[in-house]
C-alpha cells in the first residue's frame, strides 16, 4: 500500500506527529534529508544541503525511493516524514535546476492522495545540527509546499495545532473515515 506523506515546514511538529502514528502501531518511514544529512556528516562528505543542495536532493530522492519500494508490497496504513515532492520543492525555492533523475523519480513516484501538512508553529519551532534554517525560512518553505504538491495534484489536508494526541487522532479520522 502506498505510504501518506506527512510534510510541512521544518519545526512543524512532523516528528512528534510520526511518533505518535508509531506509537498506535502504524509504521513510519523516517525523513530521508535527515538521514542523508546524518550520513554525510558522519563521512565528512559535501552531500550536505548547506554544502551541495542538488546533490543532497538527489541522494535523499534515491533513499525515498528506495524506502517507497520496500513499502509498496505492505497492507499496512504507513506514513512517510516528507517525499520526493518536498525535494523539488526545496530545490525549486532555491532557484537551483532539479537534477534528471529526480525528475524521473518525481513522474515515477506516487504516493497516497491525500498528503497531510504541518503548518509552521513559532512555539515549538528549534533549530538543531541538521535544521539550519530560522523560523521565517520555515514559513517560506511551507508556501513552497503547499504550491508544489498542489502541482502534482495532491489533496492537502492541514493538520491543526493542537496536541500531538489530537494531532494523531486528526490524521487517522482523514485516514478511515473520509476514505
Amino acid at each position: 500500500m502506498l505510504p501518506f506523506i506527512l510534510s510541512g515546514c521544518s519545526g512543524g511538529g512532523k516528528s512528534a506527529l510520526l511518533k505518535g502514528m508509531e506509537v498506535r502501531g502504524f509504521p513510519v518511514i523516517e525523513e530521508a534529508g535527515r538521514r542523508i544529512v546524518k550520513a554525510e556528516i558522519a563521512r565528512d562528505s559535501d552531500g550536505l544541503p548547506w554544502k551541495n543542495p542538488q546533490k543532497f536532493a538527489l541522494l535523499a530522492a534515491e533513499l525515498v525511493e528506495q524506502d517507497l519500494r520496500m513499502q509498496i508490497h505492505s497492507e499496512d496504513i504507513s506514513f512517510i516524514d516528507r517525499s520526493i515532492v518536498d525535494l523539488y520543492a526545496y530545490l525549486c525555492q532555491l532557484k537551483l535546476s532539479t537534477p534528471e533523475k529526480l525528475t524521473n523519480l518525481l513522474k515515477q513516484m506516487r504516493f497516497q492522495r491525500r498528503v497531510f501538512l504541518v503548518p509552521p508553529w513559532l512555539e515549538i519551532y528549534e533549530e538543531d545540527d541538521e535544521r539550519r534554517k530560522g523560523y521565517t525560512e520555515a514559513v517560506n518553505e511551507f508556501q513552497f509546499l503547499i504550491k508544489t504538491y498542489e502541482q502534482f495534484g495532491y489533496e492537502l489536508i492541514f493538520v491543526p495545532k493542537l496536541t500531538v494526541d489530537e494531532r494523531t487522532d486528526f490524521v487517522l479520522g482523514h485516514v478511515f473515515i473520509r476514505s
